[in-house]
């Protein structure tokens, strides 16, 4: 069962329950598995742009390791090599892989740093119901 679901199925069988000392407790764990579903669900988020970003980037240097090849087999021949980088075109896909930079390196060590502040307090939580 999906995290999500199993915390709203839990909110639900918590409100159907009287009001009592035990409650409070359970409430605050399962607002605490909330925190960390939702922490979880950004750092997913940003785990997507990071995979897209490497395969684009694999790509990238595909092409250009082909490019190489090529230039070296022509002067490994003795031939002329007519394989040029544009400019225009260089600073383009650089351009291009900035702007899909942007929104991974934008609070990434805060997503991070809220799971595993989330994932820490759930624990010390835990432990405070076990009685240690």
């Amino acid at each position: 069962m999906d995290l999500a679901l199993r915390i709203e199925w839990l909110e639900q069988a918590l409100a159907a329950i009287p009001d009592e000392g035990a409650l409070a407790r359970l409430r605050s764990l399962v607002r605490s598995l909330d925190e960390i579903q939702s922490a979880i669900a950004r750092v997913e988020a940003r785990t997507n742009l990071v995979e897209e970003y490497v395969a684009r980037l694999h790509g990238f240097c595909d092409g250009i390791a082909a490019a190489l090849e090529s230039m070296a087999a022509s002067l490994r021949r003795g031939q002329p090599t007519s394989i040029v980088f544009s400019h225009d075109v260089v600073n383009r896909s650089y351009a291009r892989f900035v702007r899909m930079m942007e929104p991974i390196q934008r609070n990434a060590h805060d997503d991070l740093d809220e799971l595993f502040w989330a994932t820490e307090w759930l624990h010390v939580s835990l432990g405070h119901l076990s009685g240690n």
